[in-house]
């Protein structure tokens, strides 16, 4: 490097001083640090040194200009005053406001200040307004911010086995409830306060809610916390930009969990239930009865294939895969004879892969579960005049209560009863589980024909004096 002359700088001597080969420097002996240099190209610059972590470094003030343009002075000066010390090069600096913008750099490094990290700090804020600005313009969540940590943790949870029904369910809470107010904030900056006060107003009613608004929802309450808690486990997991902390950690318990629910159809209820689906269509009355003869959940039936029907020594069985599984572990339901009746006259009418095709589109699951539903409560609750033995609505799930109960009347082990719904029984756990490889495959069979044997047992009305209806199974054919 050429060396540097110190000399008390003038305007004369800046205008004066050539270009060469290499930068030309002095060093001006009035302001400490401030240096004035000359690029080969003709550029003229001042710059100020200074020692950072025991190595000399400079920074660029801004280039030199001989004179401002007349009546900006007052005006130029209070602009070039309300920069901070360390701010990135301006245009252009007389050697009095170079002299000034130095003195000021040199009391912030005094008083601790660090202007390289500082410029760079900008450097990088500045980079992330425009890539939030085009993110915008692309409809894409601003980067760093709440709403793309839960677009990512949303994604990573479409990677993973869990149900595609649970993620949309969180998707649906997350846009509904949490984005609209936290969803633009920077996902390190949101406090335990904010993260209470969203799921507060779900709780009490004043969420956007689009079904039930203003109705109170503390269970919903629970489950967006700890949505936003498992979000926020995910970005400390993967050091997201910014955050340090799980504001959700431990807030679930302050809002009422789920009540266990213990809805199970009365003798007089299956027998109305039976009869309601005996005018439905085929799809839809194989559909409800298959469901509670198998004690599978509704969505694990109705995306059901004819592929993953299966044969063996021991019966037939729908073979659910793990992806569809709430407990993520693979199922083989079996069917016992009525419900193979079913399915065989449902066979009459195949049409596409699935069991249940979809009414417009046979390439999807059928979309009607949840107002055939409706539909066949109304019937049940006609056919019984109204004279519920519980007043509670029922719906899909209790189905799967009520097969339970029935297995355990008709006489089914704990550990078979528990295995048929595709639960883990406490004797199949640890160690004992470990040992204890059976396959149950004869028994499940067995619990099968007992559960539709009870079920029989209620709809005939046995032990009543007389069949208030006869439980025919459908005909080949018919």
């Amino acid at each position: 490097m050429p060396k540097r002359a110190a000399r008390r700088l003038s305007d004369a001597l800046l205008r004066v001083t050539k270009a060469g080969r290499l930068d030309r420097r002095i060093r001006d002996g009035e302001t400490p640090g401030l240096t004035f240099r000359v690029r080969p190209s003709g550029r003229r610059e001042f710059l100020f040194g200074f020692v950072r972590a025991g190595r000399r470094s400079e920074i660029v003030l801004g280039a030199y200009t001989v004179r401002i343009p007349a009546g900006s002075g007052e005006a130029r000066a209070r602009a070039l005053e309300s920069l901070p010390p360390w701010a990135p090069a301006v245009d252009a600096l007389t050697l009095s406001e170079a002299r000034d913008r130095a003195r000021r750099l040199r009391a912030f490094i005094r008083a601790g200040g660090d202007p390289v990290a500082e410029r760079e700090a900008a450097r990088q804020r500045a980079a992330a307004t425009i890539r939030d600005e085009e993110r915008a313009a692309r409809g894409e969540p601003a980067e760093g911010s709440f709403a793309a940590l839960a677009a990512a943790w949303l994604a990573y949870q479409r990677r993973s086995p869990r149900s595609p029904e649970a993620i949309r369910a969180a998707e649906l809470a997350l846009e509904r409830d949490a984005l609209p107010a936290l969803g633009a904030r920077p996902a390190g900056e949101i406090t335990r306060a904010e993260v209470w006060a969203v799921a507060e107003a779900v709780a009490e009613g004043r969420g956007a809610r689009r079904r039930r608004p203003g109705r109170p929802a503390p269970v919903g309450a629970r489950s967006l916390v700890g949505i936003v808690s498992r979000i926020y486990v995910y970005a400390l997991d993967r050091d997201f930009p910014g955050v340090q902390s799980n504001p959700a950690a431990r807030l679930r318990r302050r809002f009422e969990a789920e009540r266990r629910r213990d809805r199970v159809l009365s003798p007089a209820e299956l027998r109305a239930f039976w009869e309601a689906t005996e005018d439905e269509p085929t799809a839809l009355r194989a559909f409800a009865r298959v469901l509670l003869l198998t004690g599978l959940r509704r969505d694990e039936l109705l995306a059901a294939r004819w592929s993953e029907l299966e044969s063996d020594e021991h019966g037939t069985w729908l073979a659910v895969p793990a992806t569809r599984m709430k407990s993520k572990r693979a199922h083989r339901a079996p069917l016992c004879r009525d419900a193979l009746a079913e399915l065989e006259r449902l066979a009459e009418f195949r049409e596409g892969a699935y069991l249940f095709p979809g009414r417009f589109s046979p390439a999807a699951p059928m979309r009607e579960a949840y107002f055939f539903r409706q539909r066949l409560a109304a019937k049940v609750a006609a056919l019984l005049d109204g004279e519920l033995a519980d007043s509670r609505p029922w719906t899909w799930h209790d189905l799967r209560r009520t097969a339970r109960s029935l297995l355990a009347e008709a006489g089914a082990s704990n550990t078979v009863g528990e295995l048929f719904i595709a639960h883990l029984p406490p004797a199949l756990r640890g160690p004992a589980g470990a040992y204890n490889v059976h396959p149950y495959r004869a028994e499940l069979q067995h619990a099968g024909e007992l559960l539709a044997a009870r079920v029989r047992y209620h709809v005939e009305g046995a032990g009543r004096g007389a069949a208030l209806l006869p439980f025919r199974r459908p005909e080949a054919g018919a």
